[in-house]
């Protein structure tokens, strides 16, 4: 069925408070995941505009549409944006988000449509062109949700071409009216041996924290 789509929706900037959990913590679904923040709100690192002149001038300012086997779409971009970009940023003990094993592994993306979103069919080869995209910001929170992770430090993105491709799907042109973004990283919470033996998936939380 075609979602009523708003043409007029005000265009507002908000941070994003939803990121994907292909995590490799847990064998878990790359849907995505309510985190919030416990903070009052993400916080700008401090060398935000050295971060996005490395990228403008090393970096691609674009990627390839995908779409997983159960309708998570996503922008694949190169690992790069990950693993060149962490040791500028301020937060310590940061290391890549864990999308590169396990059965969801993912790499370095653009999350584009949740899979609890899609109603209507998704036709891959009408988006083979590579999509274009500018950086905004890099920002840090402390995620409320994300029993397992302190830190996520994330890049804001602008994408014309991403919001027309969700009007096309029949949805809201941004994600919950939130920035499209790219987590870079994340700073694990050390977890009380209460928390590890509480854990659905103790034994792999186990092994990943030794």
């Amino acid at each position: 069925m075609q979602l009523n789509v708003n043409h007029n929706i005000e265009e507002k900037f908000t941070l994003p408070k939803i990121f994907g959990k292909c995590l490799g913590l847990e064998a878990c679904d790359p849907s995505m995941m309510q985190i919030g923040s416990m903070q009052k709100k993400p916080k700008q690192d401090l060398n935000e505009t050295e971060i996005i002149q490395y990228i403008n001038e090393n970096l691609p300012l674009f990627g390839n549409l995908e779409i997983d086997d159960r309708g998570f779409i996503f922008l694949s971009i190169v690992n790069e944006y990950i693993y060149e970009l962490i040791p500028f940023l301020e937060a310590e003990s940061i290391q890549p988000p864990p999308y590169f094993d396990g059965i969801f592994a993912k790499g370095a993306h653009i999350s584009v449509a949740l899979i609890s979103e899609m109603h209507n069919t998704f036709n891959k080869e009408l988006y083979q062109e590579e999509i274009p995209f500018s950086i905004t910001g890099c920002y840090s929170l402390e995620p409320k949700n994300w029993r397992d992770i302190e830190t996520v430090c994330f890049l804001t993105v602008a994408s014309p071409k991403l919001s027309e491709i969700r009007q096309n799907l029949g949805l809201f042109p941004k994600m919950f009216d939130q920035e499209f973004h790219i987590t870079i990283g994340v700073k694990k919470r050390f977890l009380s041996i209460h928390e590890i033996l509480t854990h659905q998936n103790q034994s792999i939380i186990i092994k990943d924290i030794f």
